[in-house]
């Protein structure tokens, strides 16, 4: 009988976690709707990983990147978004960070001789965005990517709408 009520206990679990997930997903896909539709987004380009700039997000977190028009519109799927024309980018770079693994603080009696296979270098991609914001000063927007093939076509279907736009803009 208690392996009955624990089954049935656990199966109730399951089910509410899935409709409560399920639920959330709809939620970022009518979100995704809506601010595709707002700011009529032609080209998406992908998930990041925000770090900084604009728009004003409190803390990092994925932001979804698209082309519309001629600006650039980076949103989240709680619905904060913001768009930079191309006129005011000055320049788009990407590069890439190198953190050395600590195996000095690592116990040699706990790990043994698989301490650098198990702690090894990270590697961050970013792309960086410099332009000019609504105050007429300088900024940047550092935007991480999960690695340097998609860092790299990333930042060169940015570049080549940017430089797109300004050819066209002459």
């Amino acid at each position: 009988m208690k392996v009955i009520l624990i089954g049935a206990a656990v199966l109730v679990l399951l089910t509410i976690s899935y409709l409560k997930g399920r639920s959330k997903m709809r939620e970022a896909e009518r979100m995704d709707q809506l601010v595709t539709e707002k700011y009529q987004i032609g080209e998406l380009l992908g998930t990041v990983s925000y770090h900084g700039g604009f728009p004003p997000i409190p803390r990092p977190e994925p932001l979804k990147v698209g082309l519309a028009g001629g600006s650039l519109v980076l949103y989240s799927l709680k619905g904060e978004a913001g768009t930079i024309p191309f006129q005011r980018i000055k320049k788009i770079e990407h590069f890439t960070t190198r953190t050395k693994a600590n195996l000095k603080n690592k116990s040699v009696v706990l790990w043994g001789p698989i301490a650098p296979m198990v702690f090894k270098d990270k590697y961050r991609h970013f792309t960086l965005i410099k332009y000019t914001d609504i105050n007429n000063d300088e900024n940047n927007l550092l935007l991480e990517l999960k690695d340097s093939g998609a860092c790299r076509e990333f930042s060169g279907q940015l570049s080549g709408s940017w430089r797109s736009f300004k050819k066209n803009s002459q």
